[in-house]
């Protein structure tokens, strides 16, 4: 029985009916495993009552979970690109994805000719103050695209659309057509490829009841749609294939043709008694229900244009952990599902009985992650499940656990290269000087017992450098080659460079002490790097440094650049999707990233809004008096008196084409020479 706890008491102890001396409960109890991450691998299910057993006992886990544990947890999965100066670029910025080569869906994509845009309705109708004239001026104008006021406007979204804008090259795009969504769900991401527009689109359903004591239960039904459309003719997409999974999208990612997409399920509960059954035939009458469900109420259907729906795996092959038992508790089912764009219905899935939180992919392989937590929740071990890519899908290949958890930019702190797993994790303890301590894992994968094992890893005994200083947290990391980056903050932002180049042997190089922190890193090839993160003690102004890491062992920070003042912010600070960089020619660079911008106001000794915009900058690896500069501010937002706060703030994106760039704000874009962006023509 597994004895460490993830976000869940140790176990839950069901009482059936029985015969026996206690009225209440009966005599006669079974005893169920807490979920949580299998630390022992998979093996396909020897049947299909294997997987379904699992999924009963999570089903009768959950119903009865707050009358023996009070409230609980239950784990759910959750989410390096760097800039090589000898790659070609497409003449135009893509998405800034976490590895070269692996595309990533977003709501905004370009084919160097068209921008296609995911908005919601209630975007067309929302008032937006500014100043300047609206058209052209870089600003949105009070009465710009609105119909009613702002104050009408529901703070949830409408119905949502894809706005597909054909660019010019002088600075404007025109609506040239509009994909709308159905009513039953709203759009969230995409992917552009070869004339194919992927979308994918949640449809929510929600069902309300209540217990005996008044307590609403909510149960929801989620479907994924996969909306394939051909974009041959922008003005007249046409939608050619619609695909329904049940359940909701965890993670997707397109490497060329094949489109991977991880979702998860949980099927809803029949109407059992909850939360606490009262009698033991109360108890007896939950588990024949639960018993009685087929396998199409615990796996997920797929279905193609609304036709026919099947499984979209068979229970008897699924994943589940190697050491399950017939008390095992795997309520939810993980599906890596690999379609092929040219043929959507040719497809291949792998279902995985278990809960996971993080995910990663390189080339080769996927890597699901969790983190099981001790009794006191200081210490931590991190399960890494690997499933190898191969022609038809993927398959199972080894595990491996390490010390310690992922913490904040989880998605950042694995990485593979060179058939090694490097991993930085880490470790809370009670030690009021050093609340946090941090290591870093190399693994091979072992294929006879089917184990990632560490040959490496950081501190160690010959080398006990820790990576950070005492109390210091880690805010970024990036994996490059045979390099990792690491930046940690407290009061000072120590940056490390760290060797990777023998696995066994990896080492502290350098660092570098800076004012500020960095929450984004970004490799421009070998030798030189950037970081988006804060100045001074993370509540300054937005600020870009610029570093030579050509020696290890002595990092230089170049440049730096400071935008507004206290409390300016930025989604580049977390969302990496929001940084654009377009590789002009050998090392030289265009950036642009959103910034919203707040100014101080030193009679009052605070900041306020001051306006919204892309902030451009060009880097110039060659020029050693001035390798980073400012080109300037296209601003889509600006305060004036009748508001002080922005409209859109966390969904800033752009596209770098040449000499013209592309800011897309909320559903509005705003275009520009890269010289001048103050003469942006916006809102289109």
């Amino acid at each position: 029985m597994n004895r460490v706890k993830l976000f869940t008491p140790l176990i839950l102890i069901l009482l059936l009916a029985s015969c026996g001396s206690d009225e209440k409960h009966g005599s006669t109890v079974i005893e169920l495993e807490a979920p949580s991450a299998s630390t022992k691998g998979f093996r396909h299910a020897n049947n299909a009552e294997e997987t379904l057993t699992n999924l009963r006992n999570g089903m009768l886990y959950s119903a009865n979970r707050y009358y023996f544990n009070g409230s609980t947890s239950t784990p759910m999965a959750a989410e390096s690109a760097a800039t090589d100066s000898s790659v070609a670029d497409p003449g135009f910025s893509e998405t800034n994805t976490i590895e070269a080569g692996i595309d990533e869906a977003d709501r905004v994509k370009y084919d160097g000719e068209n921008l296609y845009i995911i908005a919601n309705q209630n975007f067309a109708y929302i008032g937006i103050g500014g100043v300047g004239g609206g058209d052209v001026g870089g600003v949105i104008a009070a009465d710009a695209l609105a119909t009613e006021p702002a104050v009408d406007t529901p703070w949830y979204s409408q119905n949502s659309y894809v706005r597909i804008m054909q660019t010019n090259e002088n600075n404007q795009s025109t609506e040239i057509s509009r994909i709308e969504s159905s009513d039953e769900y709203e759009f969230q991401s995409m992917y552009l490829d070869d004339q194919q527009l992927t979308v994918f689109a949640s449809e929510y359903n929600y069902n309300e009841a209540a217990d005996d004591w008044g307590i609403a239960e909510y149960q929801s039904r989620h479907t994924l749609h996969i909306l394939a459309f051909d974009t041959s003719v922008p003005a007249t997409p046409t939608l050619t294939k619609d695909i329904e999974i049940e359940g909701y999208l965890l993670q997707s990612r397109r490497i060329d043709n094949k489109l991977y997409v991880v979702s998860s399920y949980n099927p809803n509960r029949p109407e059992l008694t909850f939360p606490a059954p009262a009698s033991k035939d109360e108890y007896k009458s939950n588990e024949e229900q639960v018993a009685a469900l087929s396998a199409q109420h615990f796996l997920p259907m797929i279905r193609f244009d609304q036709q026919n729906a099947q499984l979209l795996s068979l229970p008897e092959n699924c994943y589940i952990p190697a050491d399950n038992s017939s008390n095992s508790v795997q309520g939810n089912i993980i599906n890596i599902t690999v379609f092929d764009l040219t043929a959507p219905e040719q497809y291949h899935s792998t279902c995985i009985n278990g809960y996971y939180h993080d995910f990663y992919m390189s080339k080769n392989a996927i890597y699901l992650t969790s983190t099981i937590w001790q009794e006191d929740y200081n210490d931590s071990n991190t399960v890494i499940q690997q499933m190898q890519l191969n022609e038809q899908g993927v398959e199972y290949r080894a595990t491996g656990i390490v010390p310690g958890y992922l913490g904040r930019g989880a998605k950042f702190r694995i990485n593979e290269s060179n058939d090694l797993v490097r991993i930085i994790t880490s470790n809370r303890s009670d030690d009021e000087s050093d609340w946090i301590d941090h290591q870093l894992f190399v693994l091979r994968t072992n294929d006879e017992n089917q184990q990632l094992e560490a040959i490496g890893q950081l501190p160690n005994s010959n080398r006990s450098q820790k990576i950070g200083k005492d109390n210091e947290d880690i805010f970024a990391v990036r994996f490059f080659q045979d390099r990792a980056y690491v930046v940690t903050f407290e009061r000072t932002d120590p940056l490390y460079v760290i060797d990777l180049s023998t696995g066994d042997d990896p080492r502290i190089a350098g660092e570098l002490e800076i004012p500020g922190f960095s929450t984004y890193l970004h490799p421009l090839g070998e030798n030189h790097l950037f970081g988006i993160g804060q100045e001074g003690d993370g509540r300054d102004g937005v600020k870009l440094g610029l570093f030579d890491i050509s020696q290890l062992d002595q990092p230089i920070q170049l440049a730096t650049k400071v935008i507004g003042d206290r409390h300016s912010r930025s989604q580049a600070l977390y969302e990496h999707h929001a940084i654009s960089i377009l590789s002009t020619e050998s090392n030289r660079y265009r950036l642009a990233f959103p910034v919203t911008v707040n100014a101080m106001d030193d009679s009052l000794d605070y900041s306020n809004w001051e306006h919204t915009g892309l902030y451009l900058f060009d880097i110039d690896l060659e020029n050693e008096q001035l390798p980073l500069s400012s080109t300037g501010v296209i601003k889509a937002e600006q305060s004036h008196p009748e508001r002080n706060y922005p409209y859109y703030y966390s969904n800033g994106r752009s596209v770098i084409d040449g000499d013209n760039v592309h800011y897309v704000h909320g559903p509005f874009v705003f275009s520009a020479l890269w010289q001048s962006p103050e003469l942006a023509i916006g809102p289109q």
